[in-house]
């Protein structure tokens, strides 16, 4: 059983497209400047790892500096329970 998984939808499609993967899974989301990658990994406890990098985008995907965000589960275990207030 998969212990990772992503969906992806748009406007161009009817369906969105899903993956799973048992280790690791990366996202890679851009406009034609600019682009988000998540790279979400299992740690040596099996909790996911996220982490979040600022990309060149479509005209260089492969520029990326340091992590926007890198957590763990255990970062966030009580998000869902106590959402932040957004003003």
């Amino acid at each position: 059983m998969s212990k990772l998984y992503a969906t992806v939808t748009s406007d161009a499609r009817k369906n969105p497209a899903t993956c799973r993967g048992h280790k690791e899974i990366s996202v890679h989301v851009r406009g034609w400047v600019h682009g988000i990658r998540v790279d979400v990994s299992l740690d040596e406890h099996g909790e996911p790892q996220f982490k979040v990098w600022h990309t060149g985008g479509s005209k260089s995907p492969s520029n990326r500096g340091e992590p926007l965000v890198n957590m763990t589960t255990s970062d966030w275990s009580n998000t869902n329970e106590n959402p932040p207030t957004v003003y």
